[in-house]
């Protein structure tokens, strides 16, 4: 038999397990946020300032565009939108082109993109 004060009481040791699990897991949240907002809306302004850029050159130009992970990628008129690969957290960013520049661009998942202009016709696949 231990002596008067010397025992660990339960009720003390259990309050300290809950205590570290609550803060794992804050810690764990806070390590873990999904930023993919973030990501999908640089990646949508620069994929648009691509677009605009190339449009704008006189040159032939080809160009690849890399993404960090697969994308889905939406062209519309004079905005492209990029989400993840199942459509989740989607940004939309627009682009300015000539008139008289054709744009065509396939709706898709992509890991990267090749983005071409030849003349006044600009692809996208």
């Amino acid at each position: 038999m231990d002596k008067k004060g010397t025992e660990y009481p339960t009720v003390t040791t259990v309050e300290l397990f809950i205590l570290l699990l609550i803060f794992g897991m804050l810690a764990y949240m806070t390590v873990n946020v999904d930023i993919s907002n973030e990501v999908n809306a640089i990646k949508s302004k620069d994929l648009g300032l691509a677009i605009s850029f190339i449009g704008s050159n006189e040159n032939n130009v080809k160009l690849t565009y890399n993404f960090e992970g697969e994308r889905k990628i939406i062209f519309y008129d004079n905005s492209v939108e990029v989400s993840n690969e199942n459509g989740e957290s989607f940004q939309k960013s627009g682009f300015n082109l000539d008139k008289k520049i054709s744009f065509s661009g396939m709706d898709g998942n992509y890991l990267s993109l090749t983005i071409k202009k030849t003349g006044n016709e600009m692809t996208i696949k």
